[in-house]
């Protein structure tokens, strides 16, 4: 399956093995972050209209509307579909159980801007900057536990790159940097 957000105020969802358009899902403006979660039925998507929306992928319901004053610009959800990050451009970064319907933690991440997250279980979440950080979470607290930066070795040593993606492989933490560069810790 993938889900693609589009210009004209849907997210769409496509069964790629097969083919064909499975679902829409509708904002009132451009859809600017999509996740979904085809094992539990789930599917956050984020829009320029100021909203996420949390929807139940089998019928295209609206489960859940999340309301900010900017646009959303990250959504993801865990692999248990039980954690939620939403992303409100300029705004602090909100970890939601969705399961409990509760907001776990308002997430400190000073004055760098969130462009990728991944979960780690529903134990950590993993968090990576538009200035080369990469945050580790706990996802109970919401409390920052280990900081990473990416392109700050030799000739590497660039003054910005975005972490376009970040995630555990066993023990390895690996980043893709904006630079060009696979990063692995």
């Amino acid at each position: 399956f993938a889900m693609l957000g589009l210009d004209n105020n849907k997210a769409v969802l496509f069964d790629v093995q097969n083919g064909g358009l499975l679902r829409e899902f509708i904002h009132g403006g451009p859809v600017t972050a999509v996740s979904v979660n085809v094992s539990v039925g789930r599917a956050l998507t984020g829009s320029e209209d100021s909203t996420a929306k949390l929807w139940n992928i089998r019928n295209a319901e609206l489960i859940r509307e999340f309301r900010y004053r900017n646009q959303v610009s990250l959504v993801t959800l865990s692999q248990s579909g039980a954690l939620a990050l939403i992303v409100p451009s300029n705004e602090e970064a909100e970890l939601w159980n969705i399961t409990s319907r509760q907001k776990v933690a308002n997430l400190k991440t000073a004055k760098f801007r969130l462009y990728s997250a991944s979960f780690v279980g529903d134990q950590r979440l993993l968090a990576g900057t538009t200035h080369r950080n990469i945050f580790e979470f706990d996802t109970q607290t919401g409390k920052k536990t280990q900081t990473w930066q990416i392109g700050t070795e030799g000739k590497q040593a660039f003054k910005s790159a975005i972490v376009l993606d970040v995630g555990w492989r066993g023990s390895q933490l690996l980043a893709i940097g904006s630079n060009g560069y696979l990063y692995a810790f």
